[in-house]
């Protein structure tokens, strides 16, 4: 079961990087008075990733992808340096910011910068890190290892930080494997009746999870 769980999130990454190809950059919702939330994803993904997502909460928020904010990836600590002077030029307060995988690691970074994001959610971000990082030696993906500097900066978050955080994961993560490894000590942990580390993403349960803990 877990391999064809694995085999069906790893088509569906790939289906979504293709049809990201053919897709508009998206445009910044302007609602006044409206929350601003900023999606971002993980490593090698791109804003169709969040298509669902942003599909369900677009009606009611200004949604920001980083895509508007920076070309690609280029670490937690850069991308998240990034959004928050985003933020500051943008005079931004209040901000939601939900991310996926290591989208979730630079979103916790971004609030432990800054003063102006009022809630974070992370969907299956490997917190404790990823072991199966060693099968791909590239700088970007070396920064998600259990060892490396940028994980180890969440093993001891000041309580102010965590209230502020959920943590979202599927009962299944085909690729971070560890069952425990999304489970943030202290901030408040969901498991979502989901399987998959992209599939998750599409799923009714976790659209209704993400609405759950942003309603105002």
């Amino acid at each position: 079961m877990k391999l064809v769980i694995a085999i069906l999130d790893y088509l569906y990454a790939a289906a979504l990087n293709i049809a990201s190809c053919f897709s508009k950059k998206p445009h910044i919702n302007n609602k006044l008075g409206r929350p601003t939330i900023i999606l971002i994803p993980g490593v090698y993904e791109s804003h169709y990733h969040f298509k669902k997502v942003s599909d369900t909460l677009g009606p009611g928020f200004n949604i920001i992808h980083t895509s508007s904010i920076y070309n690609k990836s280029r670490g937690v600590n850069y991308d998240a340096d990034a959004i928050n002077t985003y933020i500051n030029d943008k005079k931004l307060s209040n901000v939601i910011m939900i991310g996926h995988s290591s989208g979730g690691l630079t979103a916790t970074r971004c609030l432990m910068r800054s003063k102006n994001i009022s809630k974070v959610i992370t969907i299956a971000t490997p917190f404790h890190g990823v072991a199966n990082g060693r099968l791909l030696r590239t700088k970007i993906v070396r920064e998600l290892l259990p060892s490396s500097d940028v994980i180890k900066c969440f093993s001891n978050l000041d309580s102010q930080i965590l209230m502020k955080i959920t943590s979202l994961y599927p009962r299944y993560d085909n690729q971070i494997w560890n069952d425990k490894a999304s489970i943030l000590n202290g901030a408040r942990n969901v498991r979502v009746a989901a399987n998959g580390h992209h599939l998750i993403l599409r799923s009714k349960s976790l659209q209704n999870a993400i609405l759950s803990e942003i309603k105002f």
